[in-house]
């Protein structure tokens, strides 16, 4: 086994939790800070340094540093401030506050999931054998009877997941608003995990917006109303400064042709605002989307005003060769979702397509009602296989489905501060143990292991240089009072289930001919 790295304790923790053996003589610390606002208080960016040494393997995802053997890395704050070789670290960079050694790990950027749906925590295995529309009315009578604490609750289980899986930045589409719910409900949870958050304020207001679906009226929101919400979140939350911990995306769902427009120029007046929408999910939104507005994804884009490379959108599995060639041409993102796309049988989004027209495509869990797992290093594994499924052998290799997963989603999210271990960057990274079954005889290339392997949990989690899980378990959560909580209340939520009807259901043969990656294959075996 490989040696565990340490932690000098400071003076004045900065997060709070179980401190593990690595700091001496610690013990569980429950400093909490005056909460000033439902959503609770940002934490100070660290102002100490760390020094990560005898890296056994560094991919820095940087065409610049490439991979390294025997690495390291200095940090000062929440920024890097250089990467290289165990032997050639600068002499005056040989000692700092922290000191951690990593001998027998992996280290990469920071994961970044560019879309999830965490208020959908408390609902899953709803709908497990229907497409998209059956499954979302399965989730429906539950998502109605959410509270603000509920929102709270999954959120907070959801970025455990999140983070304990690889990930150090996540946006979320928050489109359930009902109740008491707020989007401050999932920022204080973000505060408390520590985790780099971009969540998009979203909104449904058009009950017949969903093909054949109503959407029930505790779902719905007054135009005038969200548009409020989302002006206050935006100059009450919104941070695009380099680095920042917090910045607020709009989103809309199921909404109006004006409602588009009006939340589409709301985030031109301010700097850094994101967009976010669901595009091209399955075969019957396409269908809809030619019947009500006579057009595909691109021309939909187009006519609501969001055909701007603020925006991204989630899914696009039925996105055509044109539809990418504009997206490209916008550069407006597509969040790739292979797991939940898969199991929802909504298709395979063109991510080789969007790759070689230069577009923008990044990586996202969606939400745990339709994919459990959490996972974005699986999504990674997962997306791989199915740009393959085609035919093509080099459909995507692993690092390319990491380099989307990192630099993908960053670039959907507006960011260029993270996605990457390089100086000036911000000090997100994370670390896998490599003396485990699960890497057993792969040393010889650990980062294509880490794709094609199951590496499990993360050793270690740092974001804007806090360590958020150190030695495997996660220092700012008490995980079984969530798991408690979490449980409880998901079992009360059982009881608001509908069975969706067969109907419901949409054919295997319809989703295979509407998939892009099946035309391909098809017009390859009739050129033949």
């Amino acid at each position: 086994m490989g040696q565990s790295f340490s932690i000098e304790r400071q003076s004045k923790p900065e997060i709070s939790g179980r401190l593990t053996k690595a700091c001496p003589s610690a013990q569980r610390i429950t400093a909490t800070p005056l909460r000033t606002s439902r959503a609770g208080n940002p934490a100070p960016p660290p102002s100490g340094t760390m020094l990560l040494k005898n890296i056994q393997m560094l991919a820095t995802l940087d065409d610049e540093y490439g991979d390294i053997a025997d690495a390291a890395i200095y940090i000062k704050g929440n920024v890097i401030q250089w990467v290289g070789k165990t032997r050639d670290i600068p002499k005056e960079l040989r000692v700092a506050e922290s000191t951690l050694d990593l001998s027998d790990r992996i280290v990469i950027p920071g994961l970044v999931c560019c879309h999830h749906h965490m208020y959908q925590g408390l609902t899953r295995l709803r709908g497990t054998n229907e497409s998209l529309y059956g499954w979302w009315e399965a989730c429906l009578p539950a998502w109605c009877e959410l509270k603000a604490e509920d929102v709270h609750l999954s959120c907070k289980l959801e970025m455990t997941q999140l983070v304990m899986n690889g990930c150090t930045t996540s946006s979320d589409d928050q489109y359930v608003n009902p109740n008491d719910v707020k989007l401050d409900d999932a920022i204080r949870a973000a505060r408390e995990v520590g985790i780099r958050f971009q969540p998009a304020r979203a909104t449904t207001n058009k009950g017949d917006a969903v093909p054949g679906r109503p959407c029930p009226p505790a779902l719905l929101e007054d135009e005038a109303d969200a548009l409020k919400d989302m002006r206050r979140c935006i100059e009450e939350f919104h941070d695009d400064k380099r680095y920042s911990m917090l910045k607020i995306a709009l989103g809309a769902e199921f909404n109006s042709e004006k409602m588009f427009k009006d939340v589409a120029e709301l985030a031109s007046k301010y700097k850094g605002v994101q967009l976010h929408t669901h595009v091209a999910e399955n075969p019957e939104w396409t269908k809809f989307c030619q019947e009500k507005f006579g057009t595909g994804a691109a021309g939909f884009m187009e006519k609501m005003g969001w055909n701007k490379s603020n925006a991204w959108i989630a899914h696009g599995c039925q996105l055509t060769p044109d539809d990418v060639s504009a997206f490209a041409k916008w550069q407006v993102g597509v969040a790739h979702c292979p797991c939940s796309n898969s199991r929802l049988a909504d298709g395979i989004c063109p991510v080789r397509g969007i790759l070689d027209a230069n577009g923008k495509v990044g990586l996202g869990v969606d939400g745990s009602s339709s994919n459990e797992t959490v996972n974005l290093m699986d999504d990674c594994r997962i997306a791989t296989y199915l740009q393959r499924s085609g035919g093509n052998p080099k459909g995507l290799s692993a690092r390319e489905a990491l380099l989307v997963a990192t630099q993908g989603s960053a670039k959907n999210l507006g960011r260029d501060d993270v996605g990457m271990i390089a100086p000036g960057m911000a000090a997100d990274l994370v670390a896998w143990r490599t003396d485990t079954l699960t890497f057993a005889g792969t040393h010889h290339d650990l980062v294509e292991a880490l794709v094609f392997t199951r590496p499990g949990q993360v050793d270690l989690n740092i974001i804007n240089g806090r360590v958020i899980v150190q030695d495997g378990s996660i220092l700012t959560v008490d995980v079984p009072d969530l798991l408690r909580k979490h449980n409880a209340r998901a079992l009360e939520l059982r009881a608001f289930t509908k069975q969706p009807s067969t109907d419901d259901r949409t054919s295997a043969a319809d989703v295979m001919m509407l998939n892009p990656v099946h035309q391909m294959t098809q017009s390859k075996q009739t050129l033949k």
